[in-house]
């Protein structure tokens, strides 16, 4: 629970009563790659600190799926109009890898927040940094061709682009993981080009989908 407290601490530190009554709700729970925190049709009634792994939230089916975001160590997972609206999920979130996480109810979360204004504050510094991280969703994928939504992507969360399976990361881009490897060669390329003192015009730039 260190990172989970340290995480608190860094948003907005709790009373010590706070804290006594959050510790005694808050559950540590363990999932392994495949298994899902939260199924389509299903309300979200927990939100999910990651303590350790990697989670992907994703709409459809296995086969043919659209990945809406990953979520890392010192991130939250949830999906917010299931969460907030207590309606059922339109979305999946599953672990990427072996995932530890602590989590609470909606209902020990408001009864939280009623007994104690810093549990409250606390609630709304995570909300503003979900709708935060919703914005940086939305200025990935806007207006942009295939490698430019892949180098933005890796310059604002180079900690996703490096870590997640290929195939996901192109779901998320709206590209097929063919677009997606002809982008990283042409990169790879371009920063050899660069290396021989080349100029940008000897590396080839790669098609859009």
């Amino acid at each position: 629970m260190f990172q989970l407290k340290q995480f608190i601490t860094a948003v907005r530190p709790l009373t010590e009563v706070c804290n006594r009554d959050f510790e005694a709700v808050v559950k540590f729970e363990e999932f392994e790659r495949g298994e899902y925190l939260l199924k389509a049709g299903k309300i979200s009634d927990r939100i999910y600190f990651i303590e350790k792994g990697a989670v992907q939230c994703y709409k459809g089916i296995k086969a043919k799926k659209q990945t809406l975001w990953f979520m890392l160590e010192g991130e939250i997972a949830l999906f917010k109009s299931s969460f907030y609206g207590r309606k059922a999920s339109e979305a999946n979130i599953v672990a990427l890898e072996d995932t530890r996480v602590f989590s609470i109810t909606y209902a020990d979360m408001k009864r939280l927040c009623e007994m104690h204004h810093s549990f409250a504050l606390l609630t709304l510094k995570i909300t503003e940094d979900y709708h935060m991280r919703s914005d940086l969703k939305a200025d990935v994928l806007e207006s942009r061709d295939p490698a430019d939504r892949y180098n933005y992507l890796k310059k604002q969360r180079s900690d996703i682009v490096d870590r997640v399976p290929q195939k996901d990361l192109a779901s998320f881009l709206r590209i097929s993981p063919d677009t997606l490897s002809r982008i990283k060669k042409w990169q790879k390329r371009l920063s050899n080009a660069e290396t021989a003192g080349l100029s940008d015009d000897d590396a080839t730039t790669p098609s859009p989908e």
